[in-house]
């Protein structure tokens, strides 16, 4: 077999394949308690909106692999910032640091500058880390509740 179509088909096949099978693996891992699980979830969604942007789902596979999480549940639910829910999150983010700053929430389009985004940047900071905690918790809590019902523990 020619050399080049060997290294084509093992990057583009076999390296796939194995990569598939082991996310599929760890995704239907039986050993792991519903606790365990309800962490890794909790912990993958709260990583999605941590103001790390770019550096959250490494972040999340790392301390998942520290803390003996399930990685492929934490990549996957830390992966939850797509580019339709980005908004939310933002407004989210700023909402609750003016909140917690006691700071109004003035978004419109016609004021978003350069300006504007560096004046709300602490707002927004300690927003999304609040924010980011409080969805992790959330979808921890609805998580176990549903794997409680529909899993048998270990």
């Amino acid at each position: 077999m020619n050399p080049i179509i060997r290294v084509l088909k093992t990057l583009f096949y076999d390296y796939p394949i194995k990569a598939w099978r082991w996310f599929i693996n760890e995704l239907t891992n039986n050993d792991m308690s519903n606790a365990r699980m309800a962490f890794s979830i909790g912990f993958g969604s709260m990583m999605c909106s941590m103001p790390i942007w770019g550096f959250q789902m490494w972040v999340a596979v790392a301390v998942a692999q520290l803390c003996k999480l399930n990685r492929a549940i934490v990549l996957t639910f830390s992966n939850l910032s797509l580019p339709p829910v980005i908004p939310f999150i933002l407004w989210g983010s700023l909402y609750i640091g003016g909140l917690i700053l006691d700071q109004p929430t003035l978004i419109s389009i016609n004021n978003i500058t350069l300006d504007y985004a560096m004046q709300t940047l602490y707002q927004y900071i300690i927003g999304a880390i609040v924010f980011s905690i409080l969805l992790g918790l959330l979808a921890g809590v609805i998580s176990y509740i549903i794997l409680r019902f529909t899993r048998h523990a270990k």
